[in-house]
């Protein structure tokens, strides 16, 4: 099996290449040719033969009156529902009907595992880590029984399995009718034979799983991430048939004008015995989700054996299908009948939408070392706002309602594609019809990763991609093919090639991308930081200025929210902390936090490597620290990037984070969780690719060097507008930086433009002095009309003092609700950042908006899905106006390692059932009182700058996030006297003659002013020396030879301290 190492290296390669790639990308060099990569492998390594709509097409008139009701009229018993399954017995025994008496229930569809969970032999796979024991059932002989009732003719009987993981053998009353592998459709068998009117009984046998590169599988629960459930069972649906003489072989429907509503139709006919076919075909096309009337048309039909028919026709009154943002996703049902002359009828339908897709190339041109990345849907250039797609269930529970509670969010956070990866599915119907209505492109890779097509079985494979070809080929939401993910993929891979050439022949209308590596990587490219141990400003510093370069892989790994977490881990786990390497918690991580010896980050496993990437926003070590600060983290990562993606189109067509889903519960680079729960950078990606926003372009979000010091930001400012909805009208964007005190620094105000999806409108910059804070934040507000339309923020600087977004000054909320519709108004002085929605049920949960920022008195209306789910509201810097309990006072409080000028102070935490804000340390003296505060998290500070010699007394004042306070009792310390010496620092000639001499300490003016202490050589002599500043003399010198280099020499000066510390004799080069 493949280490992560190996994945690693991979990775690691095809980001090399891709540095060495981009000279030439950016030198805008063009290399002219009359085919792009995809058509240049099509003829140089697939050389496929003519695809089903290669033929000429017939011309045919669709009507709108009198169109007949066409249904499935042949015997057909589903055999969905509760069958038997055991692991006992011998298959003699059991295919005849007996030994069952062990057996537990089992859903079909659905997997062993589920089965076992229903039945209580196991525990739930997904809770603590009951998966080491569950996998184990995975390396079983399995078996599963149904027993039905045939009421069928008897003729030409098929048993339909649309779908069994893994391999298995198959028996009918007894009799073994087939053995098949490859979980992705199949095996259709007769059973004509063996089949008898009434009862009849049905055993598959399931085999011990087998290494995901050795079959084919989705293998991302395989255990080389996220699960360890190896995948059995019968997963999809069972049925048995009676078949007509003549049987439809999966019609296929295209699109070629979509102004003319102008579709490609290919009916394949197959008759049983080989002999004519003869008869009336019907083909309609039946609005499914709008109101509008059926278009058919009907044909005579003469042929002999298996023939394709080609027809072309005018579906009237088209109603078009676009992505998601670019218009609406009006479905049809293509339903096709042939009746035969004989009296019988076959029956198919299947979902379609009139889109027609084409490809084009970036604007350097088309050429063979480059596919056509740029999809144009229905005329319109489409980019590509995406996420990657991971299986939903290790379990393998894919119902509708399941699919859905990912798949809604995706469209409401305005993602239009997916890119479906050879970790996973080839997905079923229920994904892609919710794809289809929601408007999510996909980019559908065949089951391979990492060139395992080197050990997978080739039949399979090519079996693999027939079916799923046919079966998805009508689905207007898909708009590319792949090889599989990552890997070398070279042009000698036979199976690859032949991969390539069956899509192309089974399908031939959409483009087939070889692999997202090795030769199929140009102008892609996959980065994760996780592994590379960089900082998210990784992927805007890289890859800003890059053209021409889509983004098909990265992103960042982040804790799940805590109400998944307690869905899984126990009352104690949660409140443990430092978090144990052996706890649910840890185990629950994308790589079992090293439990199956994954190599390790540059910081060690999953927790490890979270709480570093937690720790550059906060400083609160607790499970909440890590899973906020790693939630931010990776928003950083996800979201600057995807906006400066947006902002190079057209010289980037689409943009995919790692990733959208999960198969498992458990902390990984998905933005939705296995529940169903978003993380913060959902809500961000949200904000990142909305239709039309207000936008900057940024390199860089740390201005702050420690060595350095600050340096100065400019960005660049646009609007961005998918469908150029904003043409004509009035617009502006006004720019605004915010310090450490949410007081404006600096704001600017842009005429808007219009008329393109890009639109620049000016540069925003800010001074090395302007961008000295820490945090900085910078909004983009776009105005449509005068009016306030949208608002764009981002963190900068917020890695030199963690937890700094979380100190800022407080500010109040109020809100109120009516019916579904939640309206928040910042009732405070100061911006409210991140202002967030709360709800005790955050995986069902849904809101149109959340972490955004208001300004002081602006308010926003925030769409709920149910307004009962939800609790309330808060942000980084709340402040409760109805707490006012204070926290507990500091206990404990010892000062310790004093010095002259210094003490470390510590203390106890308070506690506050809101959450601690600041602890201020004050020290008196009579009338002077020195005072420094730390954050909230903090239990020790060391105090700086205290006169010597002095006694003070000290208290510690806890003050919580709504401004109660309480305060310690005092404690008394006295500073030592200073005996350092004084040192000098410089020495140096001044444009008029005179040497400035500076020290590091204040010095006594009347030995300061005493030319006795100064000698110079070479005869040089000190007539006159001032003290002009409390650490400077200038001397007054004469006999200076400009020749010559002098050294000055000091003795006996004194400092102004009590103790009048003496510098001795020191010399400096003058």
């Amino acid at each position: 099996m493949k280490t992560v190492f190996d994945i690693v290296k991979k990775t690691a390669a095809l980001f090399l290449c891709a540095v060495l790639l981009i000279p030439a990308a950016l030198s805008g060099a063009t290399v002219v040719s009359a085919a792009d990569q995809a058509k240049m492998e099509q003829k140089n390594y697939y050389k496929n033969e003519s695809s089903p709509m290669s033929a000429e097409p017939e011309t045919v008139s669709f009507k709108t009156d009198g169109a007949p009701e066409l249904s499935e009229q042949n015997y057909t018993l589903s055999l969905d529902g509760v069958w038997r399954m055991t692991d006992k017995g011998k298959i003699g025994d059991l295919s005849s009907g007996s030994g069952w008496e062990q057996a537990i229930d089992a859903k079909v569809p659905g997997s062993i595992h589920t089965a076992l969970f229903e039945a209580g032999v196991i525990e739930d796979p997904y809770v603590g880590d009951n998966m080491k024991t569950a996998n184990k059932y995975g390396e079983k002989n399995w078996y599963l029984k149904r027993t039905f009732t045939y009421e069928g003719n008897g003729k030409n009987v098929l048993l339909c399995f649309e779908g069994v993981c893994n391999v298995a053998d198959f028996y009918l009353n007894g009799v073994k009718i087939g053995s098949h592998e490859g979980m992705f459709g199949g095996p259709y068998i007769d059973v004509t034979d063996v089949i008898k009117k009434g009862e009849n009984t049905l055993v598959v046998h399931l085999k011990p799983a087998k290494d995901y590169t050795r079959t084919v599988v989705f293998n991302c629960s395989y255990g080389w991430h996220y699960a360890k459930l190896y995948p059995l069972g019968i997963w999809q649906s069972v049925s048995v048939k009676d078949q007509p003489s003549v049987t439809l072989d999966h019609p296929f429907i295209t699109t070629v004008d979509y102004e003319k509503g102008t579709v490609d139709l290919a009916v394949t006919l197959i008759p049983q015995d080989g002999g004519k076919v003869k008869g009336t075909l019907t083909v309609e096309a039946v609005p499914k989700n709008f109101s509008g009337k059926t278009a058919y048309f009907t044909t005579s039909v003469n042929e002999v054996g298996e023939c394709t028919l080609r027809f072309r026709g005018d579906i009237p009154d088209a109603h078009l299908w676009w992505p998601n943002g670019y218009g609406e996703q009006y479905l049809y049902e293509l339903r096709t009948c042939f009746k035969a002359d004989d009296g019988t009828a076959a029956y198919d339908a299947s979902q379609f939408g009139i889109r027609q897709l084409d490809y084009a190339p970036f604007p350097t041109g088309e050429n063979t070392s480059s596919y056509n990345r740029q999809f144009v849907i229905n005329g319109v250039k489409v980019y590509m706002k995406g996420a990657g797609w991971c299986t939903i269930d290790a379990m393998m529970r894919f119902s509708r309602e399941d699919y859905d509670r990912i798949l809604s969010r995706a469209h409401d956070a305005n993602i239009n594609f997916f890119r479906s990866w050879g970790g996973g599915l080839v997905e079923t119907d229920e994904f892609y019809d919710l794809c289809d209505e929601y408007g999510i492109c996909i980019y559908q890779e065949w089951p391979c990763c990492w060139d395992s097509t080197n050990t997978q079985p080739a039949e399979v494979l090519y079996e693999t991609v027939v079916l799923g070809a046919k079966r998805l080929r009508n689905r207007p939401s898909l708009v590319v093919w792949g090889g599989g993910n990552e890997g070398e993929a070279p042009y000698n891979d036979k199976v690859l090639n032949n991969m390539g050439r069956l899509t192309y022949e089974t399908d031939g209308t959409r483009a087939f991308w070889r692999q997202d590596g090795g030769p199929g990587a140009s102008n892609i490219r996959h980065d994760h930081i996780w592994w590379s141990g960089d900082s998210p400003e990784h992927y805007i510093k890289i890859y800003t200025e890059i053209e021409y370069l889509n983004m098909h892989e990265y992103g960042l790994g982040a804790m799940m929210n805590r109400q998944s977490i307690e869905k899984f881990a126990t009352a104690a786990e949660l409140s443990q902390w430092p978090i144990k390497n052996n706890s649910s918690i840890a185990y629950h991580t994308a790589t079992f936090n090293g439990f199956y010896g994954w190599m390790e980050t540059p910081y060690g496993h999953d927790i490890a490597t979270h709480m570093h990437y937690a720790s550059l926003f906060t400083d609160e070590q607790s499970l909440d620290g890590i899973i906020i600060g790693s939630q931010l983290s990776q928003a950083q990562a996800d979201y600057p990037l995807a906006i400066n993606q947006r902002i190079k189109a057209p010289n980037n067509t689409a943009n995919v984070i790692y990733k959208m889903n999960d198969n498992y519960p458990g902390a990984s680079w998905s933005i939705v969780d296995w529940y169903g729960a978003p993380k913060i950078a959902y809500y961000l990606m949200q904000d990142a690719y909305r239709p039309v926003m207000a936008a900057f372009k940024v390199d860089k979000y740390n201005t702050i060097d420690a060595v350095k010091g600050s340096s100065e930001l400019s960005l660049p400012v646009y609007i961005l507008d998918d469908t150029v909805s904003l043409k004509g009208k009035t617009t502006s964007v006004v720019m605004t930086a915010y310090d450490e005190n949410l007081a404006v620094i600096k704001t600017e105000e842009y005429a808007g433009k219009t008329g393109e999806t890009v639109n620049k409108v000016g540069d925003f910059k800010l001074t090395a002095e302007q961008t000295d804070h820490t945090p900085l934040i910078i909004t983009a507000d776009l105005y449509v009309g005068g009016e306030f339309c949208d608002r764009t923020y981002m963190y900068f600087n917020y890695e030199y003092d963690s937890g700094c977004l979380f100190y800022l000054p407080r500010t109040t909320l109020s809100y109120s609700v009516s019916g579904n519709t939640v309206t928040v108004k910042n009732t405070g002085g100061v911006p409210a950042i991140s202002v967030n929605i709360k709800t005790g049920a955050e995986d069902v949960f849904v809101c149109s908006d959340n972490y955004f920022m208001l300004t002081p008195g602006q308010s926003v209306d925030i769409t709920v899905n149910d307004a009962s789910l939800f609790t309330g509201v808060g942000c980084f810097n709340f402040k409760d106006a109805k707490d006012v309990t204070p926290p507990s006072a500091p206990s404990n409080v010892k000062v310790s390692d004093v010095s002259h000028d210094s003490a470390k102070v510590s203390w106890t935490a308070s506690n506050d059932d809101g959450g601690l804000f600041v602890y201020e340390i004050s020290a008196v003296d009579g009338d002077m009182i020195i005072k420094d505060t730390v954050h909230g998290t903090k239990t020790e500070m060391t105090l700086t700058g205290l006169p010597e010699a002095t006694e003070y007394s000290l208290t510690v004042t806890a003050t919580d996030n709504n401004g109660n306070r309480s305060t310690s009792g005092e404690v008394v310390f006295k500073t030592g006297k200073d005996t350092t010496k004084p040192t000098l620092q410089s020495a140096d000639f001044t444009d008029d003659g005179k040497i400035k001499v500076v020290f590091d300490t204040f010095m006594d003016k009347e030995r300061a002013e005493d030319v006795s202490h100064y000698l110079l050589n070479y005869g040089g002599e000190v007539t006159a020396a001032t003290l002009a500043g409390e650490r400077t003399v200038l001397l007054d010198v004469g006999n200076i030879d400009e020749s010559k280099s002098y050294t000055l020499g000091v003795i006996g000066l004194t400092d102004t301290k009590l103790k009048k510390n003496d510098t001795g004799y020191v010399s400096f080069a003058v």
